[in-house]
């Protein structure tokens, strides 16, 4: 019998492959990928989201709910945005530009609100419309490619003095559900921090966002500085800042479940103003030094993951993606 773990890794690949095919076969986002494809990546957004709303249920089923689960949970969805995003950004035929990036980074920058959230308030407030609803509307925009042509979402439409292709358009109400989710952690964290008695603590909230503020800031400063990394290397570049927030909220989640207090500084973050740096200077190629840093993103994320997993298997007594046999034995009793 498998773990809630397993489902979730399952799901995760399904995902991943979808992504690494869409950078395939559409490297600058402009591309008209092949229309099984289309199907294919609508397909495995279900299954992702059909899997991850399931291993809740499992974990309770079979009673191995622990931390690790729940940690494992939010370390895939951190991933799966960037990833998810691209792929909708493909399927769209955003562009690779400001556009996109501005996209990524407005998911990446949510989810870590999200999860700033529950760090001090331990509820994960979720509105009507959330992460289902946004995973169906990905559904749907994938397959509209089938029934309406590649090139549907090129045509434009004119609001006003405003014109946008129908993709860009789509854009508008995730940034404003985005915005909202934002703006609703951080009316939660203020009104937490002020029923604090120790100011000290209530004040403190906010320092947990800086790592945040310095990604965003730093990130979008070097690809202002520098957009032909967008134009051209706009994979590298969103999974290298998404592996970077992916980072902040996998500390964090630990953090929570393990009641501990999370670290401030990250030192895998150091590298992002020295890139910067490096745009005026040129001291060494910018893509090589892009594709390094996500390198190191990616890995540092994966190590990261693996050390927790072995931890926390270790201290639970428990195996990361399967049951052991005699606790099969005591459930079917």
């Amino acid at each position: 019998v498998s773990t809630q773990s397993t489902g979730t890794w399952i799901a995760f690949t399904a995902i991943l492959t979808s992504f690494f095919l869409t950078m395939v076969y559409s490297p600058t986002l402009t591309e008209s990928l092949p229309p099984w494809l289309y199907f294919l990546n609508a397909f495995c957004i279900f299954f992702y989201q059909t899997l991850d709303a399931l291993d809740g249920k499992q974990a309770r089923r079979t009673g191995t709910s622990s931390p690790l689960g729940e940690l494992f949970d939010h370390g895939c969805d951190a991933m799966t945005t960037v990833f998810a995003a691209l792929v909708t950004g493909a399927a769209l035929k955003i562009g690779s530009g400001p556009l996109m990036y501005a996209n990524v980074l407005i998911l990446l920058v949510t989810f870590f609100l999200t999860q700033w959230d529950v760090y001090f308030n331990g509820i994960l407030d979720l509105w009507y419309i959330n992460v289902t609803e946004a995973q169906i509307f990905g559904m749907c925009l994938q397959l509209a490619n089938l029934f309406f042509g590649v090139d549907f979402w090129l045509n434009t439409l004119t609001v006003g003095p405003v014109t946008m292709s129908y993709g860009q358009w789509v854009l508008i109400p995730s940034t404003l559900t985005c915005i909202m989710f934002s703006i609703s952690s951080i009316y939660n964290v203020i009104t937490y921090s002020r029923s604090q008695t120790d100011k000290n603590l209530s004040k403190n909230c906010f320092l947990y966002t800086v790592p945040c503020l310095a990604i965003t800031i730093f990130s979008t400063w070097w690809c202002y500085h520098s957009p032909y990394l967008l134009r051209e290397h706009i994979y590298a570049y969103c999974v290298c800042v998404g592996f970077l927030y992916s980072n902040l909220v996998g500390k964090y989640v630990t953090a929570r479940v393990c009641k501990l207090p999370c670290d401030l500084i990250h030192y895998n973050l150091i590298i992002l103003p020295i890139a910067l740096l490096n745009s005026y200077t040129q001291w060494v190629s910018e893509v090589y030094l892009l594709y390094g840093y996500c390198a190191i993103a990616v890995l540092s994320y994966v190590d990261f993951g693996l050390c927790i997993i072995d931890q926390m298997t270790n201290y639970l007594g428990i195996k990361a993606f399967s049951i052991p046999y005699n606790k099969i034995t005591t459930m079917n009793e």
